[in-house]
């Protein structure tokens, strides 16, 4: 698995968020077998007291099937975001 294996107790993994409806600010967290949900709303990230970044706390909670009965696990995950990201550049190719 990308990020570590079975034995790491902790795992680094990037990715896009999906979203639930376009321009909708709510992520889409769900898996075949479950969902994240969030323990915390998000919170502040400082460098030299200035914002740059906000990160919140999420939990997995799992399904065996679609319509039974949920269950939370001790996988927690921490979700980190920027501030404002950075206007991506792409270079040109000047002939």
């Amino acid at each position: 698995m990308l990020g570590g294996n079975d034995e790491e107790k902790e795992w680094y993994l990037f990715s896009q968020r999906k979203r639930i409806s376009s321009g909708g600010t709510r992520a889409d967290m769900t898996t075949p077998y479950g969902h994240w949900k969030e323990t915390s709303g998000y919170r502040p990230i400082k460098l030299k007291g200035e914002v740059v970044g906000y990160w919140k706390t999420l939990v997995y909670i799992k399904r065996k099937s679609p319509g039974s009965t949920a269950k939370k696990t001790d996988w927690i995950m921490h979700e980190y975001r920027l501030k404002d990201l950075p206007k991506l550049v792409y270079p040109t190719i000047q002939e």
